[in-house]
């Protein structure tokens, strides 16, 4: 449970489109756009990228270290 809390955190960090983080990023770069200001706005879209970038690998890294669920528990 909080594997995928921490996941989807994450992710909205980054700021993926279904997720909260994403919303007030939109907003700034529209804004920027209004302002006649495309190239702030492109450097602001590719750190968004590139933060998303890292934060997909730490959430990669994150899967691959989850403890294994087994039931042990055998009937006979």
């Amino acid at each position: 449970m909080i594997t995928t809390i921490a996941i989807i955190t994450l992710l909205s960090l980054g700021g993926l489109p279904p997720l909260t983080g994403f919303i007030p990023k939109w907003l700034i770069l529209q804004e920027l756009t209004k302002q006649d200001l495309p190239l702030t706005a492109s450097i602001i879209a590719l750190a968004a990228l590139l933060s998303l970038f890292f934060y997909l690998r730490i959430c990669y890294a994150i899967t691959l270290t989850i403890a294994p669920n087994t039931n042990s528990n055998t009937s006979t």
